[in-house]
């Protein structure tokens, strides 16, 4: 008997961004808790992104046509969708208005009157940099991390990891509907108390940057890094499914237990 053909699905592009700060007690990281009714990732703790915006994607490739090239090549035209999903999900805006950092009343300002525009209404990153005037500060995401959903799942996303010094002065503000909460952590301690409420690339992520003790610290590590795409392969033993990656990725010993299973039904 042969085995019934599973349909492979092609991974959406996307983009997520790993926003950190120097916090008391050491580096922090932002997390979105999701709405419990979203059928992927429902109640999971994430970091922001989504899909790529074709309009995002083309008016990025042409605004950096000259410096494109020092970007690793699977990263280039998705630093828009990085900086928009960042503001749809928690507020902050990774810009500067005439070449200075945003205070928090500016911020404010822009939130209420542009954010459901762009996250509800289609406004394109573009569009809103246009009339904001703010200048998206394409230098702050960092290539970090590529993953490719395994292909035996039935919703797959080809993503894209920056990680992103949070905006100093200004303060994130969940959108309510996607992103229902919003904390800032050490990474270890959002792993210790996750019970079953990270998805596996969020885990290995955030255990991948665990060791680092500064953003300073964090950055230069991985600037200019060599970043190994990262195609998880699920194998099934008498323990359940088990995860394969790539040794050479980097991220060590793969964590096996409470894994969020994405999809939930609602």
């Amino acid at each position: 008997m042969t085995e019934k053909s599973v349909k492979i699905v092609e991974p959406a592009d996307s983009a997520t961004v790993i926003l950190v700060r120097d916090g008391a007690q050491g580096l922090e990281v932002l997390m979105g808790m999701r709405h419990g009714n979203i059928k992927f990732g429902g109640g999971a703790y994430v970091f922001p992104g989504g899909k790529v915006d074709s309009r995002d994607e083309k008016a990025e490739l042409e605004m950096t046509a000259t410096d494109a090239q020092r970007l690793p090549e699977q990263f280039r035209g998705f630093r828009f969708t990085a900086i928009r999903e960042v503001f749809e999900e928690t507020g902050l805006i990774i810009g500067k208005m005439n070449q200075q950092p945003l205070s928090e009343d500016q911020r404010r300002a822009i939130d209420e009157k542009y954010r459901d525009l762009v996250h509800y209404e289609g406004m394109c990153l573009l569009d809103f940099l246009r009339e904001t005037g703010v200048e998206p500060d394409l230098e702050a995401c960092v290539p970090f991390a590529h993953w490719i959903t395994p292909i035996v799942q039935p919703k797959r996303f080809d993503t894209r990891f920056f990680v992103c010094k949070a905006p100093k002065g200004q303060v994130a503000k969940a959108d309510g509907q996607e992103i229902v909460d919003l904390i800032w952590a050490q990474p270890q301690d959002v792993i210790d108390q996750a019970e079953g409420t990270l998805m596996f690339p969020t885990l290995m992520n955030l255990k991948k940057i665990s060791g680092y003790g500064t953003v300073r610290e964090l950055l230069d590590d991985i600037s200019g890094q060599k970043i190994i795409t990262v195609l998880p392969e699920i194998r099934k033993n008498e323990k359940g499914e088990i995860r394969i990656i790539a040794e050479e990725a980097g991220y060590g010993s793969v964590d096996q237990k409470d894994i969020h299973p994405g999809t939930i039904n609602t």
